[in-house]
């Protein structure tokens, strides 16, 4: 998983969620509790993220793991419900500086973006 501008707050376990934006073929599944998404190269259902499964944390896409997560929980949210406490959860200092980070990655904010809230732990 792709933490850009926060693996370091994961390995120093600062950062205990993220968010993720929810795609259009997006579905959250339970037993196990999981998000599935469309993939149009295999013509099938993908596992995107899994509660109690294991994900590397990568700085950018082709970067080597520098730290392994078990994800311990997703929920479906909106980007624009977040709190100061939400923000710190993600490793920030204030929704503010969170904003400014989402930003830089998704080049926009929208306050009703639908997001998966992954909760996970650093193993």
């Amino acid at each position: 998983m792709v933490f850009k501008g926060t693996w370091r707050a994961v390995l120093a376990e600062r950062q205990t969620t993220t968010r993720r934006w929810v795609k259009q073929n997006d579905e959250l599944k339970e037993d196990p509790r999981r998000v599935l998404r469309y993939s149009n190269k295999k013509k099938e259902q993908i596992v995107k993220y899994q509660v109690d499964k294991t994900y590397s944390v990568r700085p950018h896409p082709t970067a080597d793991a520098v730290g392994y997560i078990i994800i311990n929980d997703i929920q479906r949210g909106i980007i624009g419900d977040m709190t100061d406490l939400d923000a710190y959860h993600e490793g920030f200092d204030s929704l503010a500086a969170f904003k400014e980070n989402w930003i830089n990655v998704y080049s926009e904010w929208d306050p009703q973006q639908a997001v998966w809230v992954i909760h996970f732990e650093l193993i």
